[in-house]
C-alpha cells in the first residue's frame, strides 16, 4: 500500500494526518478522489478516441485524454504539496513551529 511505501521515508504519520484532514473536508474537495476520477476519465477518453479513429490516422485527436491527465497530475501535485506540509507539521509541531515552512 501507499502507506507502507512511505514508511521508510518517515512520511506515514504525515500521510495518515493528511488523509484524515481530507476525509474531514471531502464535502468541499477530495483531491484523492478527484485524481482517481481524472485518471478514469483520461482512460475512457483515450479508449473512445481509439474507437473513433478506428485505424484512421487522419482524424484529429480532441485532446480530451490529455486534458484529463493534466487535471489528474495537478491533483497529484496538490496532494504532494499537502503531504509535504503535513510532514512539516508532524515534524515541527511539537516544537512549536520554530522553523518556518517558507
Amino acid at each position: 500500500s501507499m502507506l507502507e511505501r512511505l514508511r521508510p521515508l518517515g512520511l506515514s504519520r504525515a500521510k495518515e494526518a493528511l488523509d484524515a484532514a481530507i476525509d474531514a473536508c471531502d464535502a468541499v474537495f477530495d483531491v484523492r478522489a478527484e485524481a482517481g476520477k481524472c485518471r478514469a476519465a483520461a482512460a475512457d477518453a483515450r479508449d473512445a478516441r481509439k474507437e473513433k479513429m478506428d485505424g484512421d490516422e487522419n482524424l484529429v485527436d480532441t485532446g480530451a485524454a490529455a486534458e484529463h491527465a493534466r487535471n489528474g497530475l495537478a491533483c497529484l501535485e496538490r496532494y504532494c504539496w499537502l503531504l509535504l506540509f503535513a510532514a512539516y507539521c508532524v515534524d515541527c509541531g511539537s516544537a512549536g513551529f520554530e522553523t518556518t515552512f517558507g
